[in-house]
């Protein structure tokens, strides 16, 4: 009988966990689908080798559930693209004489605000190929 709820427990947590994942899966999906790009992958920053300066438009802090996201609109031939990018972060290690005790994390971007202006670079041609150079880094939450 032990056996059994053990069975079920571990069932129970299973379809947890996989319902979790597919919410935070589409969560990611519907964000992106709003923006005209997802995820760059190394050959395509490679093609984007114009700059041209954007807006930050939209900024969402990160939270324990979730990375911070910030969205930059930019002009190309007098159209408006709009790119989201997870907000990146660079670390150092905090340190209580040579025995490291946490880390502090800065974004990439600095204090990101509405309104501030970044450097865009994008693919000349697909202008909606686009990445944020000043963005490189680690994503955490």
């Amino acid at each position: 009988m032990e056996n059994m709820n053990a069975f079920y427990i571990f069932a129970l947590l299973s379809a947890i966990i996989l319902i979790t994942l597919t919410v935070s899966i589409l969560a990611v999906r519907r964000a992106f689908s709003r923006n005209h790009q997802l995820f760059l992958t190394r050959g395509d920053k490679g093609k984007c080798t114009v700059e041209t300066e954007g807006t930050v438009v939209r900024y969402k802090p990160s939270s324990d559930q979730t990375a911070g996201m910030v969205w930059v609109s930019y002009m190309v031939d007098g159209k408006e693209y709009t790119i989201g990018e997870p907000v990146h972060f660079s670390g150092s290690v905090i340190r209580m004489g040579k025995i490291p005790i946490g880390q502090k994390m800065e974004a990439k971007l600095g204090a990101i605000r509405v309104g501030m202006k970044v450097s865009v670079l994008y693919d000349p041609q697909k202008p909606s190929q686009a990445y944020i150079p000043q963005n490189e880094g680690h994503i955490t939450n």
